[in-house]
C-alpha cells in the first residue's frame, strides 16, 4: 500500500510540474504572440504617423515654395514693384525638389496621374518664371523709354526744328517783301506799271497761303505724333500710321516742293528735318509701299516702341491668365495627390486594426486550447488530491489511534515509574538523613547520595516526558494566578545557584523591578527560566557569564532575556535544540548530558500563554533566549483571579 501511495504522489507531483509548465507555456506563447502583434501594430502605426507628419512638411513646404514662385512671378509682372529681391528660379528649384522628395516619401504616387501632372505644373511654372523674368528686363527697357518720352523727344525736336525753319523762312520773306515795296515805292512813276504791281500782290498771296498750309500741316502731323505716343490699341497703331501719318507726310512732301521753288535752302532743311522725322517715327530703314498702301517698320522708332510696349502689356495679361490657371491647376491636382495619399494612409491603418483583431481571435482560441488542457489536468490533480485526502483522513485517525494508545501507555507507564522511583527516592533520603543509624562504611553513603541523584534526574525527565506528551494531545493545563516575576526569577536563580558555582560561571540578574506582577501560571513560568537557565548554565565554560534581563515593549508586552557567554550554536543548531529529545552533536560531549527537552518544552510553554520564545546565537559568541510575553499578562495592580485554563493543541 505504502509503494502505490507513494506512486500516486509521484504522479500528482508530475501532474503539477506539467499544469505548471502548461501554464508557463500557454502565458509565454500568449504573451508573445500579444506582444508580437502590439510591437507589429505600434511599429506600423509609428510608421504610419511618421508619414502622415512626413506628408505634412512635405505639403507645407511644397505650398510654400509653389506661393514664393507665384509670389514672385506676380511681383515681376508689376511694373510698380521692385523685384531685386525675388528669386523666382530659385523657388522655382525648390519646388521642383520639394515635389520630388514627396514622390520619392511616397512612390506609389509617381505612377499616378495626379503626381506625373503636378511634376509638369511645377515644369511650366519654372518655364513661366524664366518668361516674366525675360519680359521683365524687355518691359523696363521699354517702359524707360515710354516714361521718359526719350523716343517721343526726339521727333519733337524734330519739329521744333521744322517750325524754326519755317518761322526763318517766314521772316526772311517778309523782309524782302518789304524791301521790293520800298524799291517799288521808291522808283520814278514810269516803272510802276499796273503789272508789276499786280506779279508783286499776286506773289505775296501765294506765299502767305502756303506757309500757312505747312504750318497746319504740321501741327496736324505733331498731334498725330503726339497721339501715337499715348495709344493703347494694337488696331489704332496701324490705322494712325498708314491713314494719317502717311498722307500727313505726303502733303509736307508736296508743300515743301512748293516750299523749294520759293527757297531751296529752306526746303532741304525741311526735307532733312522731315525724313529724321521719319525715321524717329518708323525706325531706321523704313520703306514706304506705295503699291499696298502702307509703311514697312525699320529699327527702332516711335511706332515700334509703341507697338512693343503694347505687345508686352498683352504678354503681362497672358502670362497673368496662365498664372492663374496653372495655380488653379496645381492647387487642384496638389489636393487629390494629397487625399490619396491621407486614403492610402487610412487603408493602412484599418488593415492594422483588422490584423490586431485576427492576433486578438489567435490569442482567443490559444487560451481557449490551454484552458481546456489546463481543466482537463486540474481535474486528473483533483482526482489524484481526493485520493491522498482520503489517504491522510485514513492515516490521522490511525495516528490518533496510536497518539491515544501512546497516552494510555505513558499514563500507565507514569503509575509504574513514579511508584518505584518514589520509593527509591524516599528511601534514599531517609538513608542519607540516617534515620535509623549509620550506614557503615563511607561508600555507602556516596552510592545512597548517587542512588539519590539519579532517581530524582529520571523523575524529572519523566516529568518531562509527561508534559510534551500532554501538550502535543492537547490535554494540558495550566493554571493562572497573579505572582511576581521578579520573585520567581529570584527564586530560578537560587535553584541553579549551585550549579552554576560549581561550574565556575557567574549569575547575574539585571532586572531594576523590584515588583513584577503578571498574570499566569507560575510553576511553568518558574520551570521555564530554571529550564533556560540550567541550558546556559550547562553550555556555558568556566569564568562565563549568565544573565538575567527585562524589557517593556512598547504595545504594552515585555521580554524576559536569558544570556549567557557560552558555545553559542548556528541557525542548524538553533533548529535541533527546539526539536524534542534534539541534541546539538558538535556542543555535546559528557558534561553536556540531557534529553533535549528543556528548549521544545519551555517553547510549548510559553505558547500555552500567548507568547513566543525567540532563540538568537552565533558559535563561540554565546547564546541569547527571549520570552516574550503578551500585553494582558502584564498587571497594573493586584487582585487577579485564580483560574484554570486547558492549553490548547499544539496543532
Amino acid at each position: 500500500m505504502a509503494m502505490g501511495d507513494h506512486r500516486e504522489s509521484k504522479r500528482i507531483i508530475r501532474l503539477l510540474w506539467i499544469l505548471v509548465g502548461l501554464t508557463l507555456a500557454i502565458a509565454i506563447v500568449v504573451n508573445f504572440a500579444l506582444g508580437w502583434g502590439i510591437l507589429n501594430q505600434r511599429d506600423s502605426q509609428r510608421r504610419i504617423f511618421q508619414e502622415k507628419i512626413t506628408l505634412a512638411d512635405r505639403e507645407a513646404e511644397i505650398r510654400k515654395f509653389q506661393g514664393l514662385n507665384v509670389s514672385t512671378v506676380r511681383i515681376t509682372l508689376d511694373p510698380n514693384r521692385n523685384m531685386e529681391g525675388a528669386s523666382g528660379l530659385q523657388f522655382s528649384a525648390s519646388l521642383k525638389h520639394a515635389i520630388d522628395v514627396l514622390l520619392n516619401t511616397f512612390p506609389e504616387e509617381k505612377k499616378d496621374g495626379h503626381g506625373a501632372t503636378l511634376v509638369q505644373m511645377a515644369l511650366e511654372l519654372e518655364k513661366l518664371t524664366q518668361k516674366s523674368i525675360a519680359w521683365r528686363r524687355s518691359f523696363e527697357r521699354v517702359y524707360a523709354d515710354v516714361s521718359l518720352e526719350k523716343t517721343l523727344e526726339r521727333a519733337r525736336g524734330h519739329f521744333f526744328t521744322v517750325h524754326e525753319e519755317i518761322s526763318r523762312l517766314t521772316g526772311r520773306e517778309r523782309l524782302r517783301a518789304a524791301q521790293e515795296l520800298r524799291r517799288f515805292d521808291e522808283a520814278p512813276e514810269r516803272f510802276r506799271d499796273s503789272l508789276a504791281n499786280s506779279v508783286i500782290l499776286t506773289h505775296r498771296n501765294m506765299l502767305k497761303s502756303f506757309i500757312a498750309d505747312f504750318q497746319r500741316e504740321m501741327a496736324d502731323l505733331q498731334r498725330l505724333v503726339e497721339i501715337l505716343g499715348k495709344e493703347t490699341s494694337h488696331d489704332r497703331l496701324s490705322d494712325i500710321r498708314d491713314n494719317q501719318l502717311k498722307p500727313n507726310f505726303e502733303r509736307l512732301d508736296r508743300d515743301n516742293r512748293l516750299l523749294a521753288k520759293v527757297n531751296p535752302e529752306s526746303a532741304r532743311i525741311v526735307q532733312a528735318e522731315l525724313e529724321a522725322l521719319r525715321t524717329a517715327l518708323f525706325g531706321i530703314g523704313y520703306v514706304i509701299d506705295q503699291d499696298h498702301q502702307t509703311i514697312q517698320m525699320g529699327e527702332g522708332g516711335l511706332y515700334n516702341l509703341r507697338r512693343s510696349y503694347l505687345d508686352l502689356v498683352h504678354e503681362e495679361r497672358e502670362m497673368e491668365r496662365e498664372l492663374d490657371l496653372l495655380v488653379l491647376g496645381f492647387e487642384q491636382d496638389f489636393s487629390l495627390l494629397l487625399q490619396d495619399v491621407q486614403g492610402r494612409l487610412e487603408d493602412r491603418e484599418n488593415r492594422l486594426q483588422g490584423d490586431l483583431s485576427e492576433t486578438w481571435l489567435y490569442v482567443f482560441l490559444l487560451s481557449m486550447v490551454g484552458v481546456v488542457f489546463f481543466l482537463f489536468l486540474i481535474g486528473l490533480i483533483f482526482r489524484g488530491i481526493s485520493q491522498q485526502v482520503d489517504l491522510l483522513a485514513k492515516l490521522r485517525r490511525e495516528a490518533e489511534t496510536s497518539n491515544e494508545v501512546k497516552g494510555k501507555f505513558l499514563a500507565s507507564m507514569s503509575h509504574e515509574l513514579r511508584t518505584p522511583l518514589n520509593a527509591i527516592i524516599g528511601f534514599s533520603e531517609m538513608m542519607r538523613q540516617k534515620a535509623f543509624g549509620p550506614l557503615g562504611s563511607s561508600k555507602y553513603v556516596e552510592y545512597v547520595e548517587d542512588i539519590h541523584l539519579s532517581g530524582r534526574h529520571l523523575l524529572e525527565i519523566i516529568d518531562d516526558i509527561l508534559d510534551v506528551s500532554s501538550i502535543e494531545a492537547g490535554k494540558f493545563e495550566i493554571t493562572e494566578t497573579e505572582f511576581d516575576l521578579a520573585a520567581a526569577v529570584n527564586d530560578a536563580l537560587q535553584m541553579v545557584l549551585i550549579q552554576a558555582r560549581e561550574a565556575g560561571i557567574i549569575l547575574r540578574n539585571d532586572m531594576v523591578e523590584e515588583a513584577l506582577p503578571i498574570y499566569a501560571d507560575q510553576r511553568l513560568i518558574r520551570q521555564i527560566i530554571v529550564n533556560l537557565l540550567s541550558n546556559a548554565v550547562k553550555f556555558t565554560q568556566d569564568g562565563g557569564v549568565v544573565s538575567v534581563g527585562f524589557e517593556r515593549l512598547p504595545d504594552g508586552g515585555f521580554i524576559l532575556q536569558v544570556t549567557d557567554t557560552g558555545i553559542g550554536m548556528d541557525e542548524d543548531g538553533i533548529a535541533t535544540a527546539l526539536t524534542p529529545f534534539g541534541m546539538v552533536q558538535n556542543a555535546y560531549d559528557s558534561r553536556h548530558r540531557g534529553t533535549g527537552l528543556g528548549l521544545p518544552l519551555a517553547k510549548n510553554m510559553m505558547e500555552l500563554h500567548g507568547g513566543r520564545l525567540e532563540v538568537q546565537s552565533e558559535p563561540g559568541a554565546g547564546t541569547q533566549v527571549t520570552l516574550v510575553f503578551p500585553a494582558f499578562r502584564l498587571l497594573q495592580s493586584t487582585g487577579a483571579i485564580e483560574g484554570s485554563v486547558t492549553a490548547p493543541s499544539s496543532q
